[in-house]
């Protein structure tokens, strides 16, 4: 759905309907999330082994204070508000910087790369979305811009089944890095046709980047705290969308519409050697220690 839209969008547009598209989309959205508030998914596994687990460990406390003998309940009985005092007077002492650490415990240097995954390969997208409007409208074009986006998001689509259907997963950072590069000869197009051919290749890798890092995630995030990971990863993704079609669109202005291709192609490329080094040298730290 997250490629085919656009396609979908882009044929709307073109064909003189945009008031009648937007409104389907505004409804389709508000629809959707009065079904999600009905429906009420859940969103955490259930866990009967945990509630068992609670009980027997309840259990093996109370026969633990019955064998006791009754001197021992007693002293027991009256250090236990002492001990709750205590503890609560030392919960409340460690302050805001312990519970800001203790919410933030999840976000470690892994979670922090896939993040940066997320955000360059919004970037890629927006910036190559904004590449093909400027490359088409120079040419007197911009009524085909649906061919081309057919392409793309159909590469997606067809990208996404095939890794789908993989059983070992890919690092989502050697994805980007192919969908970055993949992108700069998108530059080269000469016409719709060329450009909707070069735009099959970095179109093959776009679900599976997105896919591969929210899997990534899921897989590094206790679930407890996942959900609150996935809307850091949204927003890493939002925040690299925000920052491509500028970057590309700074580009345009200046070079051509082939500048928006590659700067952002060579920027996605970069964030990627510069991940794939620092992923080198942590690696070398840990076999050292």
């Amino acid at each position: 759905v997250f490629m085919i839209g656009p396609a979908v969008g882009a044929v709307v547009a073109t064909s003189g309907q945009s008031v009648l598209g937007l409104t389907v989309v505004g409804v389709a959205t508000s629809v959707s999330g009065l079904f999600l508030m009905w429906f009420n998914p859940p969103t955490r596994s259930a866990s009967p082994d945990a509630g068992l687990e609670a009980q027997e460990l309840e259990c093996a406390e109370a026969a633990v204070v019955a064998a006791a003998p009754a001197h021992l309940q007693e002293a027991a009985a009256e250090l236990a508000p002492l001990a709750a005092a205590a503890e609560e007077r030392r919960r409340r002492g460690s302050g805001l910087r312990h519970r800001v650490i203790h919410n933030f415990s999840w976000f470690t240097a892994a979670v922090a790369a896939v993040f940066a995954v997320g955000a360059g390969a919004g970037m890629v997208l927006s910036g190559t979305d904004v590449g093909i409007v400027a490359a088409l409208q120079t040419g007197g074009h911009q009524a085909e811009i649906g061919i081309v986006f057919l392409f793309w998001c159909a590469a997606s689509v067809v990208g996404g089944v095939l890794y789908g259907a993989m059983h070992r997963a890919v690092s989502p950072i050697l994805l980007l890095l192919g969908m970055s590069a993949l992108t700069v000869p998108m530059a080269f197009a000469t016409d719709v046709w060329t450009l909707s051919l070069l735009a099959l290749l970095p179109g093959l890798l776009c679900a599976p980047v997105l896919s591969a890092a929210s899997e990534k995630v899921a897989e590094l995030v206790d679930e407890s705290r996942r959900g609150e990971a996935m809307g850091w990863y949204g927003s890493s993704l939002t925040g690299g969308v925000a920052l491509g079609a500028p970057l590309a669109g700074l580009f345009i202005d200046l070079i051509g519409p082939s500048a928006g291709f590659v700067s952002v192609g060579l920027a996605g490329v970069a964030l990627c050697l510069v991940g794939l080094a620092l992923q080198q040298v942590r690696r070398s730290r840990l076999a050292r220690v």
